[in-house]
């Protein structure tokens, strides 16, 4: 069974679709569990979605809390210290006990921003590879013969893509050996490299990544379907640390007050689907018969699109 940690920072309404699409395409099998962080009314939105998908025995919420001062470190850490750590939470500890407490072979990580847009399964030969082979190989679902100039060291092997990370150094999905975005790695292997790494949230955790896993050339062989059955979606930023695009207005708190009066997401998505991540041609908050337009792709949107380089890497 494949642990699915997905990542989510006020978003209710965009993780709900996005488990949504997983319960509809994902077929193998997974216990998920959601880290959430949610400020101001969000934690309403978020409420009401723990509610929705309570019936679902293999997918709980654990929520990021703000540190706290034990009465160890009020003694051991100067006054900069204890407020550095005071504005920090409870991220990398939770992460890692989940990981560490979990029995399951494997796990991935995903975002709330993503959909996955095929049917997914994950033959028993790739998961062997994967358990023997631990600190080696990983499967990546995100990328496939879909996206726009495949490089020539991938390779189809029985049915899958199978390449080298550290064929070139040329920055694209196939030379990045690890990802926050649906990629299954071996659990054991990820628990024992991450109290090694320093993060304090999701950017931080795929950075510190690449960067400790490249240094010490792990994870070299990657693996993937045919074609991606999963994408990201470029609608708005909640990340302090990240400078992905915004489109239209579509902010995460008119998206959380269409999701507390009953709405849910529906993205019309571009016909060619060639990159990784995509500015949805219409955005729809949906009730039941009712359909309201929130974003129709703009010069702007395009322009966003277009930013995205080699099969959606940035340029």
């Amino acid at each position: 069974m494949v642990l699915n940690i997905i990542f989510s920072f006020n978003r209710a309404m965009q993780l709900d679709y996005f488990l949504k699409s997983g319960l509809e395409r994902v077929k193998f099998p997974t216990e998920t569990i959601v880290i959430y962080h949610a400020t101001g009314d969000h934690a309403k939105g978020y409420k009401k979605l723990i509610e929705k998908y309570s019936k679902y025995l293999h997918l709980r919420f654990v929520e990021r809390l703000p540190n706290k001062l034990s009465t160890y470190l009020k003694f051991r850490l100067t006054k900069e210290q204890k407020q550095k750590y005071l504005k920090g939470d409870n991220f990398k500890s939770i992460l890692e006990q989940i990981i560490g407490d979990s029995t399951h072979e494997f796990v991935m990580f995903n975002t709330d921003d993503g959909l996955w847009i095929n049917d997914v399964n994950i033959s028993e030969e790739i998961f062997n590879m994967i358990k023997n082979n631990p600190s080696s190989v990983s499967y990546r679902m995100y990328v496939g013969n879909n996206l726009e100039e495949l490089p020539p060291f991938v390779r189809n092997w029985n049915g899958i893509y199978l390449w080298d990370y550290y064929s070139e150094k040329r920055v694209t999905h196939w030379t990045y050996p690890f990802a926050i975005d649906g990629t299954v790695y071996s659990r054991s292997f990820i628990a024992s490299i991450l109290n090694k790494m320093w993060y304090s949230g999701p950017v931080d955790l795929e950075e510190s990544g690449v960067n400790y896993i490249r240094k010490n050339k792990l994870l070299s062989i990657g693996m993937s379907p045919l074609s991606a059955t999963l994408i990201g979606t470029v609608i708005n930023r909640v990340s302090t640390t990240s400078l992905n695009p915004v489109v239209g207005n579509i902010g995460v708190d008119d998206l959380n007050n269409y999701f507390l009066n009953d709405y849910t997401l529906f993205y019309e998505l571009p016909k060619l689907l060639n990159k990784v991540h995509y500015v949805p041609e219409k955005i729809f908050a949906v009730k039941g018969s009712e359909s309201i337009l929130l974003y129709k792709k703009d010069n702007e949107g395009k322009k966003i699109q277009d930013s995205f380089g080699i099969g959606g890497t940035k340029k």
